[in-house]
């Protein structure tokens, strides 16, 4: 819905350049967050060659190679964000998920503290640390990550997110009674079985 409004604002021609800009970044943005990579990403390389110094289409940019999963493209566009500000807490915690593909996990949490360091109590990058810790199968670190993540989390939505994935690092931890009860806060009768099932699969 957000993209067909920025889409609107982008063909009504009105307004400034720097707002007509806003509007094209919010649109590019809106393509990538509904998976629309290919769309997204067109978008975000032809107002990068128009302005090839606006950090917010740089880091727009770096996270749609990501989604696309370009990595070695990404990884480079995201580090040229970081030279032109290293405080970019998007940009941190998407170079934190490129090593954890690569399974360099120290590499990863050490590029989340950063991101958290500038961005405290970011329930999104507290997601990712624990989900990249069970991923290493450190499970107690991360279900406190994942409890910390709910906890400071603003949006139902994306609670409701974390939250199933607290249900699945604790029946992937061989915990299903605790998975049962935090996934059946949001699924019941054959959906909450099925993920019992995945998570007692993915447990072996």
């Amino acid at each position: 819905r957000a993209g067909q409004f920025y889409q609107q604002l982008v063909s009504s021609q009105k307004g400034t350049p720097e707002q007509v800009l806003r509007y094209k970044l919010g649109w590019a943005d809106a393509m990538r967050r509904t998976g629309n990579t290919d769309t997204a990403l067109a978008m975000f390389e032809e107002l990068h060659q128009q302005n090839p110094a606006n950090v917010d289409i740089a880091e727009g940019r770096g996270l749609t190679l990501v989604a696309a999963g370009k990595a070695t493209d990404a990884g480079r566009a995201l580090s040229e964000v970081l030279e032109k500000d290293p405080k970019r807490w998007r940009t941190l915690n998407a170079l934190g998920i490129l090593f954890v593909t690569k399974n360099m996990i120290p590499e990863a949490m050490a590029y989340y503290a950063e991101a958290l360091a500038n961005s405290p109590d970011n329930a999104a990058i507290l997601n990712n640390v624990g989900l990249s810790q069970a991923a290493d199968r450190n499970f107690p670190r991360a279900i406190e990550a994942l409890q910390q993540a709910s906890r400071v989390s603003k949006s139902p939505a994306q609670r409701k997110q974390i939250e199933l994935n607290l249900a699945m690092v604790h029946g992937v931890s061989g915990d299903l009674d605790t998975a049962r009860e935090v996934a059946g806060k949001y699924l019941e009768g054959p959906a909450l079985d099925n993920n019992l099932g995945l998570y007692a699969h993915l447990a072996k």
